[in-house]
């Protein structure tokens, strides 16, 4: 791959569409910056397989592969334009939002990096996914790539245990200015989500629960829409998950532990998805109903 040295264009990537050759151009001061350079590299990767180009519905996973090519290539694992609090307080989004100012796909690289790093080991998943994530694409097919196997990413962004220490640091360091007021007190242990926090098509609610000891917690959602709950479980020895099972999951919290409940969104179809285009049906949020033994780490304002 060429990589040009130029003056004020600032760091662009380039393809030669007949072949799929790659090329970057930097300005020369950036030239050793890696959150410049390795992020255009991650253009250059999509570039070189050529099938997510001008394919709308891949648009917006080009910047997340971006910001995981960080991950891959630095020398060492490095920052990048992955936000941890973004990702964690607007968890209801899409899994991938393209809207001009509030939307998440510069940020959406967690999701990436949990599929390649597998941690719960799920058949198919690994560094293996690339590049077939892009030579195996259906040619000109515009399909939405990667909305599957959702559930378990969300229940580990709870804790963000996906395998990656950077982020992990990160989200201890912010976690306490991350905005997770998704809930209206009904009273007596009943909470209702905020519409506008409502999760969307593959998106979740992260709710912290206080207190240890039984802990209880059943879920309902409006209309009979599907969803899937998971309990994470956070102590010394790492976090433990368990599924809800009939709206209902049940535990011991130990005295050092501390405990997160997950909704996640997970329609009864999938759905062609371009994020920077979001449709009705894909905007639609999950209502729902919470019940819990053990208090909200907050008590939730409205946002």
């Amino acid at each position: 791959m060429n990589v040009y040295n130029v003056g004020p264009l600032g760091a662009d990537t380039g393809t030669e569409f007949s072949t799929g050759l790659a090329f970057l151009i930097v300005v020369k001061q950036y030239l050793t910056t890696p959150s410049i350079t390795i992020h255009e590299f991650g253009h250059a990767l999509t570039y070189t397989e050529k099938y997510w180009v001008n394919q709308i519905r891949t648009g917006a996973r080009g910047d997340s592969v971006c910001a995981h090519a960080r991950g891959k290539y630095n020398q060492s694992e490095g920052d990048s334009l992955v936000d941890i609090n973004k990702v964690i307080s607007d968890s209801f989004q899409v899994i991938e939002d393209g809207t001009s100012g509030s939307g998440n796909y510069y940020q959406a690289s967690p999701f990436l990096t949990y599929l390649t790093n597998n941690p719960d080991i799920i058949t198919g998943l690994g560094w293996s996914l690339f590049p077939p994530v892009w030579t195996k694409y259906k040619r000109a097919s515009n399909e939405t790539p990667l909305h599957t196997v959702v559930v378990r990413y969300w229940a580990r962004m709870a804790y963000v245990d996906i395998g990656h220490k950077r982020m992990q640091a990160a989200f201890q360091k912010t976690r306490k200015s991350s905005n997770y007021a998704n809930l209206d007190s009904q009273g007596s242990g009943k909470y209702r989500v905020k519409t506008a926090s409502q999760p969307r098509y593959m998106g979740a609610s992260i709710i912290p629960l206080k207190g240890t000891g039984a802990s209880t917690a059943s879920m309902t959602a409006a209309g009979n829409a599907l969803f899937i709950g998971t309990l994470a479980i956070s102590g010394s020895g790492g976090v433990r998950y368990l599924d809800v099972k009939n709206y209902t999951v049940e535990t011991i919290v130990g005295s050092r532990e501390e405990a997160t409940s997950v909704i996640a969104n997970t329609s009864s179809a999938l759905v062609l998805c371009d994020p920077f285009k979001l449709t009705t049906d894909i905007k639609k949020g999950l209502g729902y109903q919470l019940n819990s033994r053990v208090q909200l780490l907050e008590e939730l304002s409205n946002r």
